[in-house]
């Protein structure tokens, strides 16, 4: 990610914070969902580049994104419980993902697959932009865009 867009990144997640915690929502209470997205991220990027998909850098994009907001929201002395969320939901997602590809009844591959690109949904859900082919929106085309 360039440097632009990570610092874009990292201050829309501040302001995001500061927004929530202004409308009475503690904005750490989140981080734990923010870290079992990564999460899954991780595991549906590792298998995008298994299975040589064209998403798989896109993905690694929306991934960076989560943890930049993670970083920011997250309560410091919490790294550890945010990271076991993480290592916990990236495993659960890795197995349903091998289920969806690997599985020998047709019906529970397909159920997999459903469910597997559901958790990816919600999860890209959360950021600015979520669809793989667009720009960001936390950076629209602009003068500053030619140095990310």
């Amino acid at each position: 990610m360039g440097v632009v867009k990570t610092l874009a990144v990292t201050v829309l997640a501040l302001l995001l914070a500061k927004g929530v915690n202004a409308a009475g929502h503690d904005a750490a209470a989140e981080a734990p969902r923010f870290a079992a997205c990564a999460g899954r991220l991780s595991a549906q990027m590792a298998h995008e580049w298994l299975m040589q998909s064209d998403t798989a850098e896109a993905t690694e994009r929306q991934r960076a994104h989560l943890l930049d907001i993670l970083e920011a929201i997250a309560d410091p002395g919490r790294e550890a419980d945010l990271l076991n969320s993480r290592i916990e939901a990236k495993a659960a997602h890795a197995a349903l993902l091998r289920r969806a590809t690997f599985g020998e009844d047709p019906l529970d591959r397909a159920w997999a697959a459903r469910l597997a690109e559901r958790h990816v949904r919600s999860c890209t859900s959360m950021l600015l932009s979520n669809a793989p082919d667009q720009p960001s929106l936390a950076l629209p085309d602009g003068p500053f865009s030619t140095y990310s």
